[in-house]
């Protein structure tokens, strides 16, 4: 079956649009949270031993592959063909609050095919 957890970090330093935004904070919080995933080998199958990190802008995930340095902890664009790879095993998702409706629906579709994609992953 389908497993999801839903993490939503209401801080302002994980918040775009406020001074204290740190995009390094976001950074060490997926990094930290798919870390955790890695180091207990029950969560994931020996065939899809990864956790891949989707970022919703093309900058984001820009910066954190050249930030985050994992083999099993690889980055790529939320919606790209990259985003799904057979040896993806989890994923984290990774995006500031849509600013407007539209924007949410973007992401809700994006976020949407993502899973469907994943299947039982």
């Amino acid at each position: 079956g389908r497993r999801q957890m839903l993490v939503e970090a209401s801080l302002p330093e994980f918040e775009p649009g406020t001074p204290q935004f740190r995009f390094i904070d976001v950074l060490t919080l997926a990094r930290q949270v798919g870390l955790s995933l890695l180091s207990d080998s029950s969560l994931l199958p020996a065939s899809r031993p990864r956790v891949k990190l989707l970022f919703g802008g093309l900058s984001d995930a820009t910066m954190a592959g050249g930030v985050i340095q994992y083999n099993n902890l690889p980055v790529s664009l939320l919606g790209a063909a990259s985003a799904m790879e057979p040896t993806d095993g989890a994923f984290i998702i990774v995006m500031p609050r849509a600013a407007s409706p539209r924007e949410m629906q973007i992401t809700e579709a994006q976020v949407s095919d993502t899973l469907n994609q994943a299947g039982s992953r």
